[in-house]
């Protein structure tokens, strides 16, 4: 009310302006009933020292001694006024005054999580996890593994690794990637239709500022569409609408799978033309001469930075690629953990509520994973020193160096070999689309030399490796 009388003295200051105490200023104020009763006090005590007010803002007059003091304003008039001034103190009808409580409960301190920071595991630890985890290659396990050293068995595993992913995943990714449109284009032609789609290589340098962007999704949902009306069950026609729309999700397919969605999350971000220069560079030779562990090629002039995956997040995605398509021929939906055979298989990402037992080939660690989980983990992907994992039984392994990853892969491909029967999501690892049983069988007997079984895990030293340094020592 001072703002609203301004410096005039009222029956709530003194003679000096200074406000006095309220002799009912140990209650609260909280409704109208009880600031009318508040001021009904002063305002008998006012009338009782000679003073013309008329009650509670019975109206606007002066007062004794010329002062001005409340009279015919209402408190309709007040509430008015308040509600139109926000910055008025008064209180809405019928809602309590805040009043401050005490807590008698110290404060929490705030709980500082500290990041879960991993380093390469040490020999020991690398020879007790393999032991754990593959009992047959621990001594007296499986009889011919006894006979073969055990440096010559991971090298000769590598290489096989190695020639499998020249041979079965990027040499055939290059050539279906380039011929995808064609069998397409070509049951178009047949029919007179005058849809036809671009290479996909042209839709990437399209996408990539090369060429006008291409609407390729409008020109798939127009060749999907007529491919649905060409469908006739028990016909030639029909038949040929079948090949016809395999061959349309090849197509789609692979134009996901080079855009890093094909599985999804696993692939850190990268321009798909980036993706698929690498997989070209990759593809030359027998076993992958341009595969840079903590690096990859240049892109658009520039050399490779840390903003680009590395290649051994690309040779993982590619791999888990291949798993889900074994001879990249694509169903109509990725897989999503459902299989017949072995554990469920998830790639890329988790369900919002996964199952206690499952394999993964995922970019991050799962958040409290049962012991009966399996993973390949691929780590700090975004920096110059990535690192591989393996997780299965509660425990985790890290590798790094340039053969880490397939170190990674052999020990997952043998873990399901020895615990689920070679299978591997709803595959078998000797399925001849896949084609993984050769790169780990096993050698023929051979004479016993003694040799540290678990020791070649860890990437080798000059000293010790003598000639394989060279491969352990490159990029």
């Amino acid at each position: 009310f001072g703002g609203l009388l301004g410096d005039y003295r009222t029956p709530l200051t003194g003679s000096t302006g200074m406000s006095r105490p309220s002799p009912k200023s140990a209650s609260a104020v909280a409704t109208p009933e009880q600031l009318r009763f508040y001021l009904d006090s002063f305002s008998s005590e006012a009338q009782q020292q000679g003073g013309t007010g008329g009650g509670l803002f019975g109206g606007l007059g002066e007062g004794a001694g010329g002062h001005w003091a409340p009279s015919s304003f209402s408190f309709a008039q007040q509430q008015m006024q308040d509600q139109q001034d926000p910055s008025s103190p008064a209180l809405p009808v019928n809602q309590e005054a805040p009043r401050y409580r005490p807590s008698w409960l110290p404060r929490a301190k705030a709980v500082v999580h500290t990041p879960d920071v991993l380093s390469p595991s040490a020999p020991d630890e690398v020879e007790e996890f393999v032991g754990g985890l593959i009992p047959a290659l621990s001594q007296g396990g499986d009889p011919q593994l006894q006979g073969a050293p055990a440096s010559d068995l991971l090298d000769r595993w590598t290489e096989n690794l190695r020639e499998w992913f020249s041979g079965k995943v990027v040499g055939p990714l290059v050539e279906v990637v380039e011929g995808a449109h064609s069998a397409v284009n070509q049951y178009l032609q047949q029919y007179n239709q005058q849809i036809r789609l671009p290479a996909i290589p042209d839709v990437i340098g399209a996408s990539n500022g090369g060429h006008a962007a291409m609407d390729i999704e409008t020109l798939l949902r127009h060749a999907q569409a007529w491919c649905q009306a060409l469908y006739q069950p028990n016909t030639q026609q029909g038949l040929h609408a079948m090949e016809l729309a395999k061959a349309l999700t090849r197509y789609d397919q692979l134009l996901q799978l080079l855009r890093g969605r094909r599985p999804a999350d696993l692939l850190p971000p990268a321009p798909a033309g980036y993706v698929w220069s690498r997989v070209q560079a990759l593809a030359e030779g027998t076993c992958m001469p341009a595969f840079h562990w903590n690096g990859g090629g240049s892109w658009m002039g520039r050399p490779w930075t840390p903003d680009l995956p590395n290649d051994s997040a690309l040779v993982l995605y590619l791999f888990a690629a291949f798993i889900d398509a074994p001879g990249w021929e694509f169903s109509h939906k990725p897989a999503d953990g459902d299989t017949s055979r072995g554990m469920p298989l998830f790639l890329g990402q988790l369900r919002t509520r996964p199952p206690n037992q499952y394999s993964a080939i995922l970019s991050y660690r799962p958040e409290k994973p049962s012991k009966d989980v399996d993973a390949i983990l691929a780590l700090n992907q975004a920096t110059t020193a990535p690192m591989m994992c393996m997780l299965a039984q509660g425990r985790i392994l890290v590798l790094t160096g340039y053969n880490a990853l397939f170190h990674v892969i052999l020990l997952f491909l043998l873990f399901h070999k020895y615990k689920y029967n070679s299978a591997l999501g709803m595959h078998f690892l000797q399925d001849h689309a896949l084609g993984l049983a050769p790169v780990i069988e096993l050698p023929e007997l051979m004479p016993h030399v003694k040799h540290s079984v678990f020791g070649w895990w860890f990437p080798p030293t000059e000293a010790a490796a003598g000639g394989r340094a060279g491969l352990a020592s490159r990029k």
